[in-house]
């Protein structure tokens, strides 16, 4: 092959060009590469992105216990937290209790909101007493198996506060007002016509509470015998 320098004047010129114009391609093909790249880079940095939502979207909808959580009607019943109460206060303002949350809703039912008092433990033996849209007295066992926990807000359940009753179980609490309120207590899960009961009473909205009757099983054959006392004596017993 003849050299550079021996070619024909047009030769070495033809070629000239077509080197120049090689040269002038890939540079304008250069900033379409460097576009295409950063494009791609974006396109990825928008899924991963994307990918992060969904699965932090997904973490907080497996989570429907956790307080503060806005939950469907559909996600009162049935399931690991089945409903235990439910109580409207009017049209739109209502409370309800589950295995594992205390619930509150301001559209009428269409969402719920979980206020469950911090660090506390729902069962199937809680009981709740709401009172006004704000006002709501919640009782719930302990691991001890001989004390039960009282808890109230007096805000729609932003905050709680706790006392204790030296009962395994509440069978009923009632609340006329803010303040004064009644709670039946007993030692048996299921109760029984031989179980030793007691009614304990507060009037400083459950800040502390005093008991004022018991009924002691006298005997366990048919018929039952059982007495009652208060806090001014022997009230009686009954057959």
């Amino acid at each position: 092959m003849a050299d550079f320098d021996e070619l024909l004047p047009e030769e070495a010129e033809e070629r000239t060009g077509n080197g120049e114009q090689t040269r002038s391609t890939g540079a304008k093909e250069r900033p379409w590469r460097r576009r295409l790249s950063t494009v791609a880079a974006v396109l990825f940095v928008i899924l991963l992105v994307g990918s992060l939502l969904l699965v932090v979207s997904r973490t907080r909808r497996s989570s429907p216990d956790a307080p503060g959580t806005t939950l469907h009607p559909s996600k009162l019943v049935g399931g690991p937290g089945s409903l235990i109460s439910l109580h409207m206060i009017d049209p739109t303002t209502g409370w309800a209790l589950s295995e594992h949350a205390v619930l509150r809703t301001a559209d009428g039912g269409f969402h719920w909101k979980n206020v469950t008092p911090p660090n506390t433990l729902l069962t199937r033996e809680s009981i709740a007493d709401f009172l006004t849209a704000s006002l709501a007295w919640v009782t719930t066992p302990q691991a001890n198996g001989a004390t039960m926990q009282v808890l109230r807000t007096m805000d729609s359940g932003q905050t709680w506060q706790q006392s204790t009753i030296p009962a395994a179980y509440v069978k009923q609490m009632t609340f006329v007002d803010a303040q004064r309120g009644w709670i039946l207590t007993g030692w048996g899960a299921g109760g029984g016509a031989a179980e030793a009961v007691a009614v304990y009473r507060t009037g400083d909205g459950g800040k502390t509470w005093r008991k004022v009757s018991s009924a002691l099983p006298a005997s366990t054959d048919t018929p039952p015998l059982v007495t009652f006392h208060s806090e001014g004596g022997n009230l009686g017993s009954i057959f």
